[in-house]
């Protein structure tokens, strides 16, 4: 996939199952949009999760903490929008922290193609802003 392809990224009864943590969150954060969301989501608790875990499949897994305690390692790319952890299910959901240009309403620049209207010649511009009038122009 190329970096930021995703609005959204789930993960449905897996999240303990990525042992390298690091790797994980460095996973999610080069493919989601700025502003993009993950959610972790389990059917179950985590003492039910952990202890099924408990046997062969340790080799594979690692303890799932509680919500609040796993949403820590996400704080620095993600805003942590939601935490459940009632003793039936289990959510941590999160929202891409946006770079600092784009925080100050830097927005993506466009190419344009467009011909000089007195030389007829091909232009080629960049914009970060369209304004509607131009675009009304074109339309």
């Amino acid at each position: 996939f190329s970096e930021g392809d995703f609005d959204k990224i789930v993960i449905y009864n897996a999240y303990p199952h990525f042992t390298d943590t690091q790797a994980f969150l460095t996973a999610i954060n080069k493919n989601l949009k700025n502003g993009g969301e993950f959610s972790i989501i389990h059917s179950d608790p985590p003492s039910v999760i952990n202890a099924r875990h408990s046997g062969g499949a340790k080799i594979v897994s690692k303890d799932l903490e509680s919500a609040d305690e796993e949403a820590k390692i996400f704080k620095e790319f993600f805003d942590i929008v939601q935490t459940v952890d009632d003793g039936e299910k289990y959510l941590i959901r999160g929202k891409k922290i946006m770079k600092n240009d784009e925080k100050r309403g830097e927005r993506p620049r466009f190419l344009l193609r467009f011909l000089h209207a007195s030389t007829k010649a091909s232009c080629v511009g960049f914009m970060t802003r369209i304004p509607l009038s131009l675009l009304r122009l074109y339309s």
